[in-house]
């Protein structure tokens, strides 16, 4: 399916930002009218992804999409690569709600290299590696033995921390909501892993950030200003 829509994409992609201005003058007044509660980069970001026809906005988020994924409404699905449109901040911490479909799996990647976009790849980072029965935080050449948790096939709501600007990349994740205030400890820290001699995973190789999708859904990605766990 990706073969297929490679040269659409590119074709789509030139020709969004050749109708940019043009599409802006006509349209962004009425969705930037006074009183209207969206910010800037949320309308352009929707509307970038109206002329393209080949991303995915999932919680005021913006990401290439490639493969088996559908995405509406705010909600990925299926087998397929995300590729964030933004660099992720120093500390990438986000509160996700997922769910793994039938032997499905799900990779939250942060601290990567840029991939190539028009390919769907995303240059593996460090970050933490789901199925429903284990969730373990890895590095570029390293994967931990300890989990974060299990989350079976039901609906789960989780807070995962990547501390990109230390020498290793520091990995956090507590199966439950994100705190409301930074906490001290969390479920899982990577520096623990591995019969408690840490992952010594490295450092962060880029700011790029994004899913890689096996049968699995993503409903909600809320991005926190700061870090949750002071760990």
């Amino acid at each position: 399916m990706m073969k297929s829509n490679d040269s659409k994409f590119r074709s789509g992609r030139a020709m969004a930002f050749l109708l940019m201005p043009l599409f802006f003058a006509a349209a962004c007044g009425p969705f930037l009218g006074e009183g209207d509660d969206r910010d800037d980069e949320q309308v352009r970001g929707a509307l970038l992804l109206e002329l393209i026809g080949a991303g995915c906005e999932i919680g005021g988020h913006y990401f290439d999409a490639f493969g088996e994924l559908n995405c509406n409404g705010g909600i990925a699905r299926g087998t397929g690569t995300l590729t964030a449109r933004s660099n992720s901040r120093e500390v990438h911490s986000m509160e996700l709600i997922f769910q793994m479909g039938e032997t499905g799996g799900l990779e939250v990647i942060g601290g990567a290299r840029a991939g190539d976009a028009e390919s769907g790849t995303i240059a593996r980072g460090h970050g933490f590696a789901i199925n429903a029965g284990a969730a373990r935080g890895f590095g570029p050449a390293v994967i931990g033995i300890n989990s974060v948790g299990a989350p079976g096939e039901e609906v789960s709501v989780w807070c995962l921390e990547m501390h990109l600007d230390e020498n290793d990349v520091h990995l956090l994740g507590v199966p439950a909501p994100c705190p409301h205030d930074p906490t001290a400890s969390a479920a899982y820290n990577s520096e623990n892993d591995l019969g408690g001699a840490g992952l010594g995973n490295g450092p962060a190789q880029g700011r790029a950030w994004g899913f890689i999708l096996q049968n699995a859904t993503i409903y909600r990605i809320s991005i926190n200003p700061s870090a949750r766990y002071g760990e």
